[in-house]
């Protein structure tokens, strides 16, 4: 609750004064949610802008390395990396309770066996 208090405080510039005992308890929470999302809005706008570098830098790289290499688009490569209008559609797949399980112990396998190597 702090944090989200801070976030407030931070975006309108209120005191913890007005904040705490002024505003009404229902407008405090609705407050609350608005800057929490605005606030992941944001980080995942500056994420998307650094992600403009690095799919320049892929395409340049794909290009030099794969010359049938068929370059990306910024949206693809958004999608790609969980940033796009399509973050989660191309990662949904149907796995069964029994995959997940052998997931699971491969998984705890490897760190079985890197823990034996230390």
């Amino acid at each position: 609750m702090r944090r989200a208090i801070d976030r407030i405080q931070r975006r309108y510039g209120w005191t913890d004064e007005y904040v705490t005992r002024v505003l009404p308890y229902a407008r405090l929470r609705q407050l609350m949610e608005d800057t929490a999302r605005w606030e992941q809005e944001e980080i995942r706008e500056r994420y998307r802008q650094q992600a403009f570098i690095s799919w320049q830098s892929y395409n340049l790289l794909s290009s030099m390395f794969n010359k049938d290499a068929e370059p990306l688009t910024f949206g693809e490569y958004l999608n790609l990396l969980g940033l796009g209008e399509k973050t989660t559609a191309h990662l949904e797949e149907d796995v069964t309770k029994e995959q997940a399980i052998e997931k699971a112990k491969s998984i705890l396998m490897l760190l079985k066996d890197g823990e034996s190597h230390d």
